[in-house]
């Protein structure tokens, strides 16, 4: 996992890697699509992206 890499999120659209540990096993997602809940939240006419942690321990044991 790299910054800039694509991750889809649990609403099915393709967030953005803008952080990652250190250690290179945590890592913040932010979501794009303005027109999704998950991705973001609108408030007085603007929108703000929300940003997920993941750790690429969680992500291991989901796939299986």
């Amino acid at each position: 996992m790299e910054l800039g890499d694509i991750f889809k999120l649990e609403c099915n659209h393709e967030g953005k890697v803008i952080w990652i540990s250190s250690d290179g096993n945590t890592f913040g997602v932010r979501g794009v699509r303005r027109s999704c809940r998950t991705c973001g939240k609108k408030s007085a006419g603007s929108w703000t992206p929300c940003v997920y942690i993941f750790s690429l321990d969680d992500i291991e044991s989901g796939e299986s």
